[in-house]
């Protein structure tokens, strides 16, 4: 990991999912209670949904709780727009009667085509009625159009985030100063 590759990402030259080896995802991960309630939302056997802008990390954070041993008994959809939204489809359906949970990582385009084809199917009629009530709704100044709890799937939409947490400023405040990302002393970065 380089001074000249964080200040990329910084820039918006980059992105996480440039990241391919386990150990530069290491460097630039910040833990926060989202790690947590994702592994045991799936512990508790519920299927969860990670969707977001791109670069948001939904990719990131599923990575790094397989690389963690989180997923252990639950099947990872690391990106809906890979693969055939039918296929998708019954790979949940498979996985759910097989008794195995999901986690699956999705823009919310592809995630509304998702809901659209699993509305067709009766055997997926509680999961996509929960997963539709949540998308759009989970942000909201009037709780009377929040979504029931959900008892099956649970949207997480990375997107409505705050980033302004104290918890993570100080995480990443933390990460940025230690010696890892910082250039040797006498060394200046060039800018482009």
């Amino acid at each position: 990991m380089s001074y000249e590759y964080l200040c990329g990402l910084y820039r918006g030259e980059g992105s996480n999912a440039d990241l391919t080896s386990r150990e530069a995802r290491e460097k630039v991960h910040v833990a926060t209670d989202l790690d947590d309630l994702v592994a045991a939302l799936l512990r508790a056997g519920r299927d969860v949904v990670l969707t977001g802008n791109p670069g948001d990390g939904k990719s990131h954070l599923a990575r790094r709780l397989q690389e963690r041993g989180a997923l252990v008994g639950a099947e990872l959809i690391s990106d809906l727009s890979e693969r055939d939204t039918a296929e998708v489809a019954r790979s949940w359906r498979d996985a759910r009667e097989g008794g195995r949970r999901v986690l699956l990582c999705g823009n919310e385009g592809p995630l509304r085509e998702l809901v659209a084809v699993l509305r067709a199917h009766e055997a997926s009629t509680k999961l996509h009625a929960e997963l539709e009530a949540q998308i759009g709704r989970l942000l909201t100044d009037d709780p009377d159009t929040l979504p029931s709890e959900p008892r099956s799937v649970t949207l997480i939409d990375l997107a409505d985030r705050s980033v302004l947490g104290v918890s993570l400023i100080d995480g990443v405040l933390r990460k940025v100063s230690s010696d890892e990302f910082l250039p040797p002393l006498g060394v200046v970065a060039s800018r482009p």
